[in-house]
């Protein structure tokens, strides 16, 4: 039933329609809103071209690398093997030379000073012993040294009469000598003794010197404390490093930037470069604003790095690919407070972030704008088969 109503409906628009009065009536063939959208896509598309035409997109070169304050990092180090006791500075501390850093416990060496003070009074106990048994000697053989010795005299004037034999004046002189030897075995007893203290003594108080002087971790150079490479509690060999140190306030920021080899070549001097640093995630505090300063001649190598970070894992992670070194300065905001220092963000949120040196960073150097169209025609060709 409803079928056939929809079918005498469209019987009578035909009919309406093909009727001569109706015949010079226009016929819609879209609305003003679908005009309205075909223009702004039209305009949208020739913007397009004209954007693929004249445009400029940045192409960009990605790079790793630490931000610094000063040109290198600085450590001080452990002399003596020791247990972390206490820690005087916190990352970010400015240290001048000689500025206490850390104390350690010498267990080592305490141990050592305890040894040698005991040995100290066994020495002492044993040349008190020397001292009275020669006294004891010397009392008890002064008095038959000086018998013996008038009794020879006598015997060597009756031996020229005849009445004493040579053999009588040799067996007196044989226990002279014997007491006399006696006697000097004792002085040497003593004598030994004497010096074992006073050599013991010395070495107490070298090693008290050294407890002394290493105990106490005094700063080798001035800055920043950039890092800290122990705990409390923590055992340190000798040549162990306790912290690492960069420039102070007056100096300057800079990146270094390790590129790879193959695009490590393209980036000179001058060019414009994006930072990144890892605690600071570019989508939500932008990026800060740099320029290159520096490009090295040649790729660099594990030691260079090592020297410049003092740091061997650093240098093991940077020059796994065999980069360049890029030397960027960062822009600084205008107006900073050189000790408050405020780098160029660009975005509201990264402006009023401080950032110490010491910093993992990710960099983009911009090495040349190019129109979009030059990056899409190869695309084309590559689909169509053409390359």
């Amino acid at each position: 039933m409803i079928g056939d109503q929809a079918h005498l409906v469209r019987k009578a628009q035909i009919e309406r329609l093909s009727s001569p009065e109706e015949l010079d009536t226009p016929m819609r063939v879209t609305t003003p809103a679908a005009w309205v959208m075909l223009g702004f896509l039209g305009v949208g598309i020739i913007a397009a071209v004209i954007w693929l035409v004249v445009g400029r997109l940045p192409v960009k070169v990605d790079g790793f690398g630490m931000l610094m304050q000063g040109e290198d990092i600085r450590t001080v180090q452990s002399k003596v093997a020791g247990k972390v006791e206490t820690l005087s500075v916190k990352k970010g501390d400015v240290v001048a030379v000689g500025d206490e850093v850390a104390t350690l416990r010498l267990t080592e060496l305490e141990a050592e000073i305890a040894t040698s003070r005991s040995r100290i009074t066994d020495l002492e106990r044993t040349l008190e012993k020397h001292t009275r048994d020669m006294q004891r000697m010397r009392q008890t053989y002064d008095s038959v040294l000086r018998g013996m010795r008038s009794r020879l005299q006598r015997m060597k004037s009756l031996k020229d009469s005849g009445d004493v034999s040579r053999p009588q004046v040799m067996e007196v002189e044989e226990e002279i000598a014997a007491t006399e030897a006696k006697i000097l075995e004792s002085e040497m007893r003593e004598s030994t003794a004497a010096q074992e203290l006073a050599d013991e003594k010395r070495n107490l108080k070298k090693l008290l010197r050294n407890l002394q002087d290493n105990s106490i971790i005094l700063s080798t150079a001035e800055g920043r404390v950039a890092a800290l490479m122990v705990s409390q509690n923590d055992l340190v060999a000798p040549g162990d490093r306790i912290l690492n140190l960069q420039g102070g306030d007056d100096q300057p920021f800079r990146l270094i930037l390790f590129v790879k080899l193959a695009e490590g070549r393209k980036v000179e001097p001058g060019f414009e470069v994006q930072i990144s640093p890892t605690t600071h995630p570019p989508e939500e505090y932008g990026v800060i604003r740099g320029d290159v300063v520096e490009v090295s001649a040649s790729p660099v190598t594990h030691e260079e790095v090592k020297r410049t970070f003092n740091n061997d894992a650093l240098a093991e992670r940077f020059t796994e690919e065999n980069p360049y070194r890029v030397d960027i300065a960062p822009r600084m905001a205008d107006g900073a407070d050189p000790a408050e220092p405020l780098f160029e963000w660009t975005s509201a949120k990264g402006r009023g972030v401080r950032l110490d040196g010491n910093r993992p960073c990710s960099a983009q150097v911009i090495v040349e704008q190019r129109r979009p169209i030059t990056l899409i025609i190869p695309k084309l060709k590559e689909v169509l088969g053409l390359s």
